[in-house]
């Protein structure tokens, strides 16, 4: 995951999905890359 982590932290769109998918919360939702980093 951490490998997979960093790779969508280029793209924003594709952070939340991933993250949602990962972690199945979806009342976690996250726009910004630094907050998206920490997170994962």
């Amino acid at each position: 995951l951490g490998k997979i982590s960093r790779r969508m932290a280029d793209n924003d769109i594709n952070i939340e999905v991933i993250y949602l998918t990962i972690t199945g919360d979806l009342a976690l939702v996250v726009d910004d890359l630094d907050k998206a980093q920490w997170l994962l």
